[in-house]
């Protein structure tokens, strides 16, 4: 049964710094007064005032149409002094310089406001971004460098010269040396060639030819048949040697044991190149190229970085991990990458409109190899390391000529976040700053991609917007925490401030218990406590990627398997440290997950879930987060201001008439 909730008004808690700008602005400190908007005194003796909208100050002068604003934000701009209903402080006299149309979200700053708020502006610009993707992953083998040595022949093991693993040998260095009656048969044979009188001397080198080479199917050298042939007698026993330099990673050989024909004695792997497995996330993958050059950093040796390139993207995706297997060619320096190391890397994705990759430039024009591309030559001809045909890189995918549209990029410290929104403040004219809504793309190191909203040229302000924002919401006009939206207004009024509980299914249910399990997580951070953060987000974690998809639909299905990689990833970030500053990082990007959550499937039955925000989170760039009560316990600044923030929304629970 459908449950109909009455509207409570939300508790307001404005940080110190943010109180002080208010008390500045209130008595005309920090913003000018527009151009010809200054108000001419009135007279005693003009009759024609409207003395309904006019008073006097204490020095005299009377002002027409002043507005007075709530301190607390609470309420919007009155036409009368007096207290305000909700938090009962005193209206104070809106500055002149935010007088003008209430409907648009723009606010005049004089040069000396902006000097004393700290704004700066920077231009937008047009180019290629570049876009940092990150992996973990592992040191391996690269495989067309390790060598396994068998038994060519059965015989058994006179000596061992080789006899513990991680022995370096060099080719052509001898590693055991055999006795086989097998072997020593052919050697006869291939003597009684030479010593052969025939007076045909063609047949004569023919029979050589063929015994020859029946030796080198059994193992032989060149140089060791060239011995046999100079000494003109059998040598009962024969040394097996090394096919190339490298590391010894496995042995089986004994001395005195006796072998059979394949019989595996060691396993010699070249580690002066290597290959590293990367685990990448299925949101990665449309960033990450043939071809692309690869920073490796190995946790175990620090201040060491490696340079490799991607030879390699797995075509079918881990179904538990939602991960794909990504290979880098890496040159392996000194041998100070060790196999099964774990390591982190980046890939510098260059991007450009809408996203798109822009190919690897070092490869136009190129030949490589096709067993190791990162043998690569400016003429075709044959690869050195395997002696195939070099080819193009198009062949092998390395690389795909495209050519993007460059991207519009604003500095990222100059967009504030409401929700699923991105907000911006665009300078103008005679000290004007407009508020506009953009639409973003993938964000690229320091730059955001814009999609939408704003226009190469343009000058927005990257320090001191919050401080443009407050102007905006002291005079009541539209601005990223109060944004004057029609339909949603129009909404609001249609359900008479309703909400309405919905069905239960089998998911509704798990993620009401996932939000409870993330209300932990909330309150630790905000404790400052990082052994029950820990604690809590493998709660969290688990909960979350337990979500079964029963009851969704199936655009809903589709979307889930995303939704919890995007969370396991963030997780995990929280998990592996124990940097409570590092763990709130992380804490942003992952309450937006649970808050889509909750806007999409609540509200809840007996669950409240308040949406709060602080304007000071990251020094100034505010964050969002969701909490099971009214009173402000905020998670990204712990008992530095645990206080600081406001509740902008609730999204479920009982609600209240106002008081």
């Amino acid at each position: 049964m459908k449950k109909i909730l009455k509207t409570k008004t939300a508790r307001i808690v404005i940080p110190l710094a943010l109180l002080v700008m208010i008390v500045a602005a209130g008595v005309g400190m920090i913003f000018a007064s527009p151009p010809g908007s200054a108000q001419k005194p009135e007279t005693a003796g003009d009759k024609n005032s409207d003395t309904a909208n006019a008073h006097s100050d204490e020095d005299g002068h009377n002002h027409k149409n002043q507005l007075y604003i709530c301190p607390m934000m609470c309420i919007d701009p009155q036409p009368k002094p007096g207290r305000c209903p909700v938090c009962s402080m005193d209206l104070v006299p809106m500055p002149e310089g935010m007088a003008g149309n209430l409907n648009e979200p723009t606010v005049i700053m004089s040069l000396a406001a902006q000097k004393l708020a700290h704004v700066e502006t920077a231009p937008v610009t047009e180019g290629f971004a570049v876009l940092p993707v990150r992996f973990s992953g592992k040191v391996g083998f690269d495989e067309t460098r390790e060598k396994v040595i068998s038994a060519w022949v059965p015989g058994r093991l006179e000596k061992v010269y080789v006899d513990n693993t991680g022995t370096y040998v060099k080719e052509g260095q001898p590693l055991v040396e055999i006795y086989s009656k097998k072997l020593n048969g052919e050697k006869a044979i291939y003597l009684s060639t030479l010593n052969d009188t025939i007076r045909d001397g063609e047949s004569k080198e023919r029979r050589k030819e063929l015994n020859r080479a029946r030796l080198k199917l059994m193992g032989l050298a060149e140089k060791q048949i060239d011995n046999i042939e100079k000494r003109a007698k059998i040598n009962f026993t024969e040394e097996i040697l090394a096919p190339i330099s490298g590391t010894v990673i496995s042995k089986n050989a004994k001395e005195g044991m006796y072998v059979t024909e394949g019989q595996q004695l060691y396993t010699v792997a070249d580690l002066s190149r290597v290959w590293v497995w990367l685990d990448a996330y299925e949101i990665d993958l449309p960033f990450i190229r043939y071809g692309q050059e690869v920073e490796i950093i190995p946790l175990a040796i620090p201040g060491h970085k490696f340079k490799g390139m991607v030879s390699f993207i797995e075509p079918v995706l881990n179904n538990t991990t939602r991960t794909a297997k990504v290979r880098v060619q890496v040159k392996n320096e000194n041998n100070l990458l060790k196999p099964n190391m774990i390591v982190r890397a980046v890939i510098k994705t260059k991007v450009g409109k809408n996203g798109a990759v822009v190919a690897a430039s070092d490869l136009e024009g190129k030949w490589i190899c096709p067993r190791h591309p990162e043998e690569i030559s400016d003429k075709p001809g044959i690869c050195p390391e395997s002696g195939l045909k070099l080819v193009k890189p198009q062949e092998l995918g390395y690389y795909i000529e495209t050519k993007p549209q460059p991207a519009i990029l604003a500095p990222a410290n100059a967009i504030l976040f409401t929700g699923k929104r991105g907000f911006a403040y665009k300078a103008e004219k005679d000290n004007k700053f407009r508020g506009v809504e953009v639409e973003l793309g993938p964000r690229a190191g320091d730059y955001y991609i814009i999609n939408s909203g704003l226009e190469k040229g343009d000058n927005i302000a990257v320090n001191g917007a919050f401080r443009i924002d407050s102007a905006l919401q002291l005079s009541g006009r539209p601005s990223m925490m109060r944004r004057k939206d029609n339909a949603t207004e129009a909404a609001a009024k249609k359900n008479n401030d309703t909400q309405i509980i919905k069905a239960d299914s089998p998911f509704r249910t798990a993620f009401k218990d996932t939000v409870r399990d993330y209300f932990k997580l909330q309150y630790a951070l905000g404790a400052d406590n990082t052994d029950n953060a820990l604690t809590a987000i493998k709660i969290l974690a688990s909960s979350y990627n337990n979500l079964p998809d029963t009851g969704l639909t199936d655009d809903q299905k589709t979307h889930l398997p995303a939704a919890k990689i995007e969370f396991a990833k963030l997780a995990g970030k929280i998990s592996a440290t124990t940097d409570i500053e590092e763990m709130r990082k992380f804490f942003e990007p992952l309450s937006k997950i649970i808050e889509s959550g909750v806007r999409e499937f609540g509200p809840f039955e007996g669950l409240d879930i308040f949406y709060v925000f602080c304007p000071m989170a990251f020094k100034d760039k505010g964050a969002y987060w969701l909490q099971e009560t009214d009173q402000v316990h905020n998670p990204y600044e712990g008992k530095r201001m645990r206080k600081c923030g406001f509740v902008q929304e609730q999204l479920s629970g009982t609600k209240k008439e106002k008081e």
